[in-house]
């Protein structure tokens, strides 16, 4: 049975057609035979393969997925209080990896790393804090370990020819954002829905007054290829010093047992349990913050009574770009 979880199918599918390739086995040699005693007419030609089909790319329209957060303070902190703003200005340079490993039945499976590297421009706020943005990408690689996979680079070069837009409003939240490609390929849709969820922060702010120590719950509803889970994750305000802010995090990932449609095939999937961790360094002048949150999730597969443990595990790390490699935009 395959599980087709929506991240891991990214990944998956992407390196299945960007990975590197098995050398093909040495052919073995067959004996000459005199053309004297070989009869054509028992000496039928295979017909020529047919050449694989090439689309052609073409414009791409895709909308990065809203999250349905929900906030609720536990401990507004210390007697030293403010509300925490994000006001973005200038443009940032941020490199995004998405990262995802998969275990079924207690064997891990190869999944690759995607890296991007992008330029994030704010334009102006409204009344609400609210600011406008524009993003471009510069590079785009694939990874699998510390190897990079560059046959993935004709595919992923569609992103360098995409504009992102949305805004982000004053307590961090990334709303509306869409990604227009000029031309790329149909397997973009995956490289796609797992950039929106690099894409999509965890970290929101509250809109009362906290101080250092403060701690607040943010939950969000997942859904991975038809999966329902629900995302939790308790933040605490570690320090604030001027415009800069430091926050931590511990995630619970949960889920009811339930049955869902894996190509056809009905699936239960019980015992849903994960935790995870965040670090993150907020700058309130930019549009992204740098740091690292990751979750682990188990769960159990059955099908055709066979009931097989899996464990999902995702990473993000947002940081500041200090140089690129790999697929790289032209200078504009």
């Amino acid at each position: 049975m395959k599980l087709s979880l929506a991240v891991v199918l990214t990944c998956v599918a992407v390196a299945a057609g960007c990975g590197p390739k098995p050398k093909p086995a040495e052919p073995v040699p067959l004996p000459d035979i005199p053309k004297a005693d070989a009869d054509p007419a028992n000496d039928p030609q295979d017909p020529p393969s047919p050449e694989p089909e090439v689309v052609p790319a073409k414009p791409m329209s895709f909308a990065l997925p809203a999250r349905n957060l929900t906030l609720a303070v536990i401990k507004a902190g210390g007697k030293k209080r403010s509300i925490v703003k994000l006001s973005p200005v200038g443009r940032q340079v941020v490199q995004v990896r998405v990262g995802a490993q998969l275990e079924i039945g207690g064997q891990a499976q190869s999944t690759p790393e995607l890296r991007v590297e992008m330029g994030l421009e704010p334009g102006a706020a409204d009344t609400a804090g609210t600011t406008a943005m524009t993003g471009t990408f510069l590079t785009a690689q694939l990874y699998v370990g510390s190897e990079r996979i560059s046959e993935a680079d004709a595919l992923l070069a569609g992103l360098l020819k995409g504009k992102l837009t949305g805004a982000i409003s004053s307590d961090g939240q990334w709303r509306d954002f869409s990604l227009d490609i000029e031309a790329g390929q149909p397997e973009l849709v995956d490289v796609m829905e797992t950039l929106g969820l690099g894409f999509s922060p965890r970290l929101v702010f509250p809109s009362s007054p906290i101080g250092v120590g403060a701690t607040w719950t943010v939950s969000s509803p997942l859904d991975f290829s038809g999966i329902a889970l629900t995302e939790t994750t308790t933040f605490t305000l570690a320090s604030l010093d001027g415009k800069t802010a430091k926050v931590t995090g511990k995630t619970v990932v949960t889920g009811n047992n339930q049955a869902v449609s894996d190509g056809g095939t009905p699936v239960d999937v019980s015992g849903i349990a994960g935790v995870g961790t965040a670090d993150y360094t907020v700058d309130l002048d930019h549009a992204a913050a740098t740091g690292t949150s990751n979750t682990q999730t188990n769960l159990t597969i059955s099908a055709d009574g066979e009931s097989i443990p899996t464990k999902l595990s995702f990473s993000y790390s947002h940081g500041l770009a200090m140089s690129g490699s790999g697929v790289t935009a032209p200078a504009p």
